[in-house]
Protein backbone atom coordinates (compact mmCIF):
# COMPACT_ATOMS: atom_id res chain seq x y z
CA UNK A 1 0.00 0.00 0.00
CA UNK A 2 1.71 3.48 -1.24
CA UNK A 3 1.46 5.54 1.52
CA UNK A 4 -0.71 8.79 1.56
CA UNK A 5 1.17 12.03 1.79
CA UNK A 6 -0.69 15.19 3.46
CA UNK A 7 -1.41 17.73 0.84
CA UNK A 8 -0.11 20.56 2.31
CA UNK A 9 2.90 23.20 1.25
CA UNK A 10 5.60 24.25 3.70
CA UNK A 11 8.14 25.67 1.97
CA UNK A 12 9.47 26.41 -2.13
CA UNK A 13 7.67 24.57 -4.66
CA UNK A 14 9.80 21.44 -5.99
CA UNK A 15 11.96 22.58 -8.57
CA UNK A 16 12.79 26.30 -7.09
CA UNK A 17 15.23 28.12 -5.48
CA UNK A 18 15.23 30.55 -2.93
CA UNK A 19 17.43 32.82 -5.06
CA UNK A 20 16.05 32.69 -8.16
CA UNK A 21 15.76 35.69 -10.76
CA UNK A 22 12.11 36.19 -9.85
CA UNK A 23 13.02 36.61 -6.39
CA UNK A 24 12.43 40.24 -4.55
CA UNK A 25 13.11 41.01 -1.03
CA UNK A 26 11.78 43.82 0.51
CA UNK A 27 15.06 46.10 1.80
CA UNK A 28 13.91 47.20 5.85
CA UNK A 29 17.16 49.36 6.37
CA UNK A 30 16.14 51.25 2.94
CA UNK A 31 12.06 51.90 4.89
CA UNK A 32 13.80 52.28 8.09
CA UNK A 33 16.08 54.96 6.25
CA UNK A 34 13.37 56.58 4.57
CA UNK A 35 11.17 57.16 7.84
CA UNK A 36 14.55 58.48 9.78
CA UNK A 37 15.29 61.41 6.88
CA UNK A 38 11.85 62.35 6.22
CA UNK A 39 9.47 61.38 9.53
CA UNK A 40 9.05 63.55 12.30
CA UNK A 41 9.55 63.41 16.12
CA UNK A 42 6.63 62.63 17.89
CA UNK A 43 5.90 61.29 21.60
CA UNK A 44 5.54 57.30 21.22
CA UNK A 45 3.69 55.87 23.98
CA UNK A 46 1.82 52.65 25.38
CA UNK A 47 -1.76 52.77 26.37
CA UNK A 48 -3.30 50.34 29.14
CA UNK A 49 -6.92 49.96 29.87
CA UNK A 50 -7.41 51.85 33.22
CA UNK A 51 -8.64 49.87 36.03
CA UNK A 52 -11.50 52.04 36.83
CA UNK A 53 -13.09 51.47 33.60
CA UNK A 54 -15.27 48.96 35.62
CA UNK A 55 -18.85 50.12 34.56
CA UNK A 56 -20.58 46.62 33.35
CA UNK A 57 -23.20 48.72 32.05
CA UNK A 58 -22.34 51.55 30.14
CA UNK A 59 -18.27 50.23 30.18
CA UNK A 60 -17.55 54.15 30.60
CA UNK A 61 -14.35 55.11 33.05
CA UNK A 62 -15.27 56.82 36.23
CA UNK A 63 -14.87 60.68 35.32
CA UNK A 64 -13.18 61.91 37.98
CA UNK A 65 -10.77 58.99 38.20
CA UNK A 66 -7.23 60.70 39.15
CA UNK A 67 -5.36 58.20 37.16
CA UNK A 68 -6.94 58.54 33.70
CA UNK A 69 -8.84 61.80 34.43
CA UNK A 70 -11.72 59.83 32.59
CA UNK A 71 -9.92 59.43 29.62
CA UNK A 72 -10.14 55.14 30.35
CA UNK A 73 -6.99 55.14 28.82
CA UNK A 74 -3.39 55.44 30.76
CA UNK A 75 -0.13 56.10 29.08
CA UNK A 76 3.09 53.92 29.37
CA UNK A 77 6.58 53.65 28.24
CA UNK A 78 6.74 51.48 25.40
CA UNK A 79 10.12 49.13 26.44
CA UNK A 80 10.40 49.18 30.64
CA UNK A 81 14.15 48.36 29.84
CA UNK A 82 14.24 53.02 28.17
CA UNK A 83 15.12 53.97 32.12
CA UNK A 84 17.73 56.23 31.69
CA UNK A 85 20.36 57.08 28.47
CA UNK A 86 20.95 55.04 26.48
CA UNK A 87 21.38 54.54 22.56
CA UNK A 88 19.10 53.18 19.99
CA UNK A 89 19.58 49.98 17.29
CA UNK A 90 22.18 52.56 15.20
CA UNK A 91 23.78 54.39 17.90
CA UNK A 92 21.61 57.39 18.51
CA UNK A 93 21.17 59.11 22.24
CA UNK A 94 17.11 57.66 22.75
CA UNK A 95 14.58 60.95 24.36
CA UNK A 96 11.98 60.52 26.75
CA UNK A 97 9.58 62.80 28.28
CA UNK A 98 9.81 64.30 31.56
CA UNK A 99 7.05 62.01 32.85
CA UNK A 100 8.86 58.79 31.20
CA UNK A 101 5.68 57.75 29.87
CA UNK A 102 6.60 58.48 25.95
CA UNK A 103 9.88 58.29 23.69
CA UNK A 104 10.97 60.05 20.89
CA UNK A 105 10.51 58.40 17.36
CA UNK A 106 10.14 59.63 14.04
CA UNK A 107 7.09 59.03 12.15
CA UNK A 108 5.85 59.74 8.97
CA UNK A 109 1.90 60.66 8.61
CA UNK A 110 -0.25 60.41 5.34
CA UNK A 111 -3.14 60.24 3.53
CA UNK A 112 -5.00 62.65 6.40
CA UNK A 113 -8.47 62.67 5.68
CA UNK A 114 -11.20 65.52 6.78
CA UNK A 115 -14.86 65.37 8.28
CA UNK A 116 -17.08 66.27 5.90
CA UNK A 117 -19.82 67.03 8.27
CA UNK A 118 -17.80 69.67 9.63
CA UNK A 119 -17.67 71.63 6.70
CA UNK A 120 -21.13 72.46 7.74
CA UNK A 121 -20.20 74.36 11.11
CA UNK A 122 -18.96 77.49 10.17
CA UNK A 123 -15.13 78.73 10.76
CA UNK A 124 -14.15 75.15 11.33
CA UNK A 125 -12.46 72.51 10.06
CA UNK A 126 -11.32 68.69 12.14
CA UNK A 127 -9.22 66.08 10.69
CA UNK A 128 -9.72 63.16 10.79
CA UNK A 129 -7.82 60.13 10.21
CA UNK A 130 -4.54 59.44 8.81
CA UNK A 131 -1.85 57.09 8.32
CA UNK A 132 1.28 56.55 10.93
CA UNK A 133 4.16 54.47 9.44
CA UNK A 134 7.23 53.69 11.50
CA UNK A 135 10.65 52.06 11.74
CA UNK A 136 10.36 48.50 11.99
CA UNK A 137 11.78 48.60 15.32
CA UNK A 138 9.14 50.45 16.58
CA UNK A 139 6.16 48.34 17.06
CA UNK A 140 3.23 50.46 17.39
CA UNK A 141 -0.33 48.57 18.92
CA UNK A 142 -3.70 49.21 19.32
CA UNK A 143 -4.63 52.66 21.44
CA UNK A 144 -1.04 53.53 21.70
CA UNK A 145 -0.44 57.28 21.04
CA UNK A 146 1.89 59.55 18.94
CA UNK A 147 2.24 63.25 20.10
CA UNK A 148 3.41 65.35 17.61
CA UNK A 149 6.87 67.06 18.49
CA UNK A 150 6.96 69.86 15.61
CA UNK A 151 4.00 70.58 13.81
CA UNK A 152 1.32 72.68 15.01
CA UNK A 153 -2.53 72.19 13.64
CA UNK A 154 -5.00 74.96 14.28
CA UNK A 155 -8.34 74.35 16.23
CA UNK A 156 -12.02 77.03 16.88
CA UNK A 157 -13.69 76.09 19.92
CA UNK A 158 -16.89 77.58 21.86
CA UNK A 159 -16.22 76.88 25.26
CA UNK A 160 -19.12 77.51 28.21
CA UNK A 161 -17.21 78.74 31.66
CA UNK A 162 -18.01 76.89 34.36
CA UNK A 163 -16.61 79.53 36.93
CA UNK A 164 -13.83 77.63 37.83
CA UNK A 165 -10.03 78.74 37.99
CA UNK A 166 -9.00 76.60 35.03
CA UNK A 167 -10.30 75.91 31.43
CA UNK A 168 -8.88 72.07 31.51
CA UNK A 169 -8.67 69.26 28.39
CA UNK A 170 -11.75 67.67 28.28
CA UNK A 171 -11.93 66.26 24.70
CA UNK A 172 -15.12 66.32 23.14
CA UNK A 173 -16.91 64.63 26.41
CA UNK A 174 -17.85 68.06 27.56
CA UNK A 175 -18.61 71.98 26.05
CA UNK A 176 -16.47 73.10 29.30
CA UNK A 177 -13.20 72.67 28.07
CA UNK A 178 -10.67 72.48 25.59
CA UNK A 179 -10.59 69.54 23.11
CA UNK A 180 -6.63 69.21 23.29
CA UNK A 181 -4.37 70.91 25.21
CA UNK A 182 -3.36 74.25 23.28
CA UNK A 183 0.16 75.19 22.41
CA UNK A 184 0.04 78.33 21.50
CA UNK A 185 -3.09 80.84 21.93
CA UNK A 186 -4.21 82.90 18.88
CA UNK A 187 -7.27 84.46 20.67
CA UNK A 188 -9.64 83.97 23.18
CA UNK A 189 -12.43 86.38 23.58
CA UNK A 190 -16.29 86.62 25.05
CA UNK A 191 -18.48 89.04 23.27
CA UNK A 192 -17.40 91.99 24.98
CA UNK A 193 -13.75 91.15 26.38
CA UNK A 194 -11.11 90.11 24.30
CA UNK A 195 -8.46 88.18 27.13
CA UNK A 196 -4.95 88.83 27.00
CA UNK A 197 -2.29 86.21 27.47
CA UNK A 198 -0.17 87.05 31.09
CA UNK A 199 -2.80 89.34 32.14
CA UNK A 200 -6.16 87.31 31.97
CA UNK A 201 -4.65 84.10 31.20
CA UNK A 202 -1.51 81.99 31.23
CA UNK A 203 -1.31 78.20 29.56
CA UNK A 204 0.11 75.91 31.22
CA UNK A 205 2.40 73.18 30.40
CA UNK A 206 -0.10 70.66 29.71
CA UNK A 207 -2.10 73.34 27.54
CA UNK A 208 -4.98 74.09 30.20
CA UNK A 209 -6.05 77.78 30.37
CA UNK A 210 -5.25 79.16 34.04
CA UNK A 211 -7.23 82.31 34.58
CA UNK A 212 -5.19 84.93 36.27
CA UNK A 213 -7.52 86.87 39.52
CA UNK A 214 -11.43 86.50 39.17
CA UNK A 215 -12.47 83.80 36.21
CA UNK A 216 -15.22 84.76 34.34
CA UNK A 217 -18.49 83.65 36.24
CA UNK A 218 -19.86 80.14 34.65
CA UNK A 219 -22.16 80.41 31.78
CA UNK A 220 -19.67 82.68 30.20
CA UNK A 221 -19.45 81.39 26.62
CA UNK A 222 -15.98 82.35 25.29
CA UNK A 223 -14.43 81.90 22.10
CA UNK A 224 -10.64 80.57 21.17
CA UNK A 225 -8.55 79.80 18.46
CA UNK A 226 -5.37 78.00 18.72
CA UNK A 227 -2.32 75.73 18.09
CA UNK A 228 -2.02 72.32 19.14
CA UNK A 229 0.51 69.59 18.59
CA UNK A 230 -1.75 66.68 17.49
CA UNK A 231 -1.63 63.56 18.99
CA UNK A 232 -2.64 60.14 16.91
CA UNK A 233 -4.37 56.91 18.82
CA UNK A 234 -3.63 54.22 16.33
CA UNK A 235 -7.30 52.38 16.13
CA UNK A 236 -5.74 50.17 13.33
CA UNK A 237 -2.68 48.70 12.89
CA UNK A 238 -3.80 45.80 9.89
CA UNK A 239 0.48 45.48 8.58
CA UNK A 240 1.87 44.54 12.21
CA UNK A 241 1.90 40.96 10.88
CA UNK A 242 3.43 42.00 7.43
CA UNK A 243 7.15 40.83 8.03
CA UNK A 244 8.88 38.78 5.52
CA UNK A 245 12.04 36.40 5.43
CA UNK A 246 15.15 37.96 3.34
CA UNK A 247 18.11 36.30 1.44
CA UNK A 248 21.33 37.02 2.83
CA UNK A 249 24.89 35.33 3.72
CA UNK A 250 24.07 33.24 6.16
CA UNK A 251 20.10 32.50 4.72
CA UNK A 252 17.23 33.33 4.92
CA UNK A 253 16.46 35.39 7.24
CA UNK A 254 12.85 36.72 9.58
CA UNK A 255 12.77 40.64 9.05
CA UNK A 256 10.50 43.11 10.70
CA UNK A 257 9.00 45.54 8.23
CA UNK A 258 7.94 49.03 9.33
CA UNK A 259 3.90 49.08 10.72
CA UNK A 260 2.19 51.10 8.43
CA UNK A 261 -1.39 51.58 10.84
CA UNK A 262 -4.43 53.78 10.99
CA UNK A 263 -4.75 56.31 13.08
CA UNK A 264 -7.01 59.06 14.71
CA UNK A 265 -7.07 62.38 16.43
CA UNK A 266 -7.22 61.77 20.22
CA UNK A 267 -10.37 64.36 20.88
CA UNK A 268 -12.33 62.15 18.12
CA UNK A 269 -11.02 58.77 19.08
CA UNK A 270 -12.74 59.29 22.67
CA UNK A 271 -15.74 58.69 20.80
CA UNK A 272 -14.92 55.23 19.51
Amino acid sequence: MSEIKPQIMTRLPAGKKATGGQRVDFRPKDFDQFIGVKGLKYWWSRSIMCPCKNNSQTDQADPTCALCKGKSWLPFLPDPALDGPDEDTYGYPIELNDAKTAVSIRVVITGISKDPADFERFGRWIIGTAKATTQSANRIGYRDRLRSRDNTLSMSQLIECDGGSEIIVTGMRSTKGLQTGAAAVNLLRSVDLIYKESTHFNLTDDGTISWIGTPPTAGTQVSIHYEFHPTWVVMDQPYAARDTYIIEKTGDNFKRLPIHATVKLDFLADND
